[in-house]
């Protein structure tokens, strides 16, 4: 009987099996969840993210402090060539990330990688590995955009910042699962998606019309257990009206916040192109068919 089940079960779609898994098993567990105290469920999220170690990172205000101290630091930018080329901090060096262990003129120096903010596992798991090596090592928290709203100097193309600030759907789907990071819905009405899909997402909404932020609730929770290194990614429904959400956010007291990309309707159409591509060639094509807007549908019309 059970053989018969599971071969029933393979026969469905990909796509079938992978929306049924995001939209189902979350949806069991919303009355359980809503049963408890937002706040206190928020309190006990932030009491866990206070053990994530945070060992090689430094941030902005103590690299300027040190360098207006007179030490000796060496900013190592591990952008590309072209990103480098287009913002830098005045006196970094650009190396990749996997050619520091081969400089050995940068051993005896204090060292500070420098890249576009967001965190990277790589980056982290280089940095101990360096450390480990003998060098001392550690990472810019909230990298060139952390440094500048810090006062740090920067050259170049400023409006380069402002792609630093926005996160992909990809990127954020491949560190979603980490514990050092808030994630807050700014949305005025918390949609049942948003639960979902981000379960562990804080519903704080900002009325962009009327300039209302945060309660002074949320900001004395937020100030109480939010380590300063951790990100911060908002995002909204839409992913429309960032700009005017980021000033209102900052007035709030957050800091190295980040803007997630087309909001929660774009992060719902990536998981949709990641189950469809995960699916075989022939029900890929099935999909485009049916499309009244694309591929060969569009074709014929």
């Amino acid at each position: 009987m059970f053989m018969i089940k599971m071969k029933k079960i393979r026969q469905l779609p990909l796509i079938t099996i992978v929306i049924t898994v995001l939209a189902g098993l979350p949806v069991n567990t919303l009355a359980d969840r809503n049963s408890i105290d937002p706040k206190i469920r928020f309190e006990q999220a932030a009491a866990k993210l206070q053990k994530q170690d945070h060992s090689c990172l430094i941030s902005a205000q103590s690299v300027l402090q040190r360098l207006k101290l007179g030490k000796k630091i060496m900013l190592v930018d591990i952008r590309n060539q072209e990103e480098f080329a287009k913002l830098s901090i005045p006196g970094a060096i650009n190396i990749p990330l996997h050619f520091v262990k081969s400089k050995a003129f940068l051993k005896p120096r204090p060292l500070i990688l420098v890249d576009d903010g967001y965190f990277d596992r790589q980056t982290e798991e280089t940095c101990k590995a360096l450390r480990h090596e003998g060098f001392k090592v550690s990472i810019l928290s909230g990298g060139l955009i952390s440094w500048y709203r810090q006062g740090g100097p920067v050259k170049g193309d400023l409006l380069a910042l402002n792609r630093y600030k926005n996160i992909s759907p990809l990127r954020f789907y491949q560190e979603k699962d980490r514990k050092d990071q808030i994630i807050i819905d700014v949305s005025e009405k918390q949609h049942t998606e948003s639960m979902q899909l981000m379960p562990g997402a804080k519903h704080m909404p900002v009325q962009v019309s009327s300039q209302t932020a945060v309660s002074q609730t949320e900001k004395s929770i937020l100030k109480q257990n939010i380590n300063p290194f951790f990100p911060v990614i908002i995002f909204n429904q839409t992913g429309e009206q960032y700009e005017a959400i980021e000033n209102i956010i900052k007035k709030a007291g957050f800091k190295n916040v980040y803007f997630l990309n087309g909001g929660l309707k774009g992060y719902q159409k990536f998981l949709k192109h990641l189950a469809l591509s995960r699916q075989p060639r022939e029900s890929r094509i099935k999909a485009a068919n049916r499309c009244g807007n694309c591929g060969p549908q569009k074709a014929k019309e």
